[in-house]
């Protein structure tokens, strides 16, 4: 049997490159307050990931910053700063995302191009088709090993006629095939999302449950 090989996105890096660049930060941050990062950058990031409006974000991260931040010009600077940093790195992840998949597009386009303008058989196809070929599926699919096999045998015979229809049937099959993974990577993503937020969403319930048996205890040694 074939082996299959995996390749990341070039937008599955750039997100992840920026979520790793502000975990950075803001555990940097927490370090500086003497404070465990992992369980307070986790409650973090559980508020900023919510659906809630930005101002609820910022009175939910203001209330949770009070355990390690009495001064309240303090609380408030790192509230804002924590908002403004993740904003940015929203934003840059929507850029990295738009122009992956506008590249994608436009080398899709190129590839289809020449494929239903190509006049010659069908094994004698473009250095710069393969190349773009090569280069989407290595991005963007999964390929087996034995797949250029197959397609030099598809390409080895047959008249011109035959060469078009074969070329715009691969140009169709390849660019469904690349949509379904892009949706798949989106509908993958979005499940995450979904689930990380309630993960977070039980964190911060649980907290408060123990800050709340922590007070009525504290009321009843008084």
């Amino acid at each position: 049997s074939s082996t299959v090989r995996r390749s990341n996105s070039v937008m599955a890096a750039g997100v992840t490159d920026n979520m790793v660049m502000f975990d950075s930060w803001l555990n940097a941050k927490l370090q500086n307050l003497n404070t465990d990062e992992e369980v307070f950058s986790a409650y973090i990031r559980g508020i900023l990931e919510g659906e809630e409006l930005e101002d609820e974000k910022r009175t939910a991260l203001s209330e949770l910053l009070q355990d390690i931040i009495v001064d309240e010009d303090q609380n408030l600077q790192l509230t804002n700063d924590i908002l403004c940093h993740w904003s940015q790195t929203q934003k840059t992840d929507s850029r990295v995302a738009d122009i992956s998949l506008g590249d994608v597009e436009a080398q899709l386009s190129r590839i289809i191009k020449i494929q239903q303008q190509t006049s010659v058989k069908p094994k004698e196809r473009s250095d710069e088709e393969k190349k773009l070929r090569q280069s989407i599926l290595a991005q963007y699919a999964e390929i087996s090993d034995g797949e250029e096999e197959d397609d030099d045998e598809e390409y080895s015979g047959g008249d011109v006629g035959v060469a078009k229809n074969t070329n715009s049937e691969e140009a169709m099959k390849l660019e469904k095939g690349i949509k379904e993974k892009l949706r798949q990577d989106s509908q993958q993503k979005k499940e995450k999302d979904k689930e990380d937020r309630e993960k977070q969403k039980q964190l911060q319930q649980d907290r408060k449950e123990k800050e709340k048996k922590r007070t009525q205890k504290g009321e009843k040694k008084r």
